[in-house]
């Protein structure tokens, strides 16, 4: 799982700091993944509106990118089956 991880943070880490360009739907799948790592399962009463304005995924990052990460976020749950 180590190493998984590992080149999870390098891509990011490359995306954001513009090194491997990337289009804005995968960034927004990127970013949801990101948050569910972060944070886990959407939860309304936690993650209220404009929660992902606190993280950078992308240089020049915009609202747009932003909205469609939680709509994605929401979509996400945790099996841990």
């Amino acid at each position: 799982m180590g190493f998984v991880y590992q080149f999870f943070l390098q891509v990011k880490q490359d995306v954001l700091q513009g090194r491997l360009p990337c289009p804005v739907n995968i960034a927004a799948q990127l970013g949801a993944y990101a948050i569910q790592a972060e944070l886990g399962d959407y939860d309304p009463c936690k993650n209220t509106a404009g929660y992902v304005s606190e993280y950078r995924f992308v240089p020049d990052q915009k609202e747009e990118l932003e909205d469609a990460i939680e709509q994605i976020h929401k979509t996400l749950t945790c099996n841990y089956n």
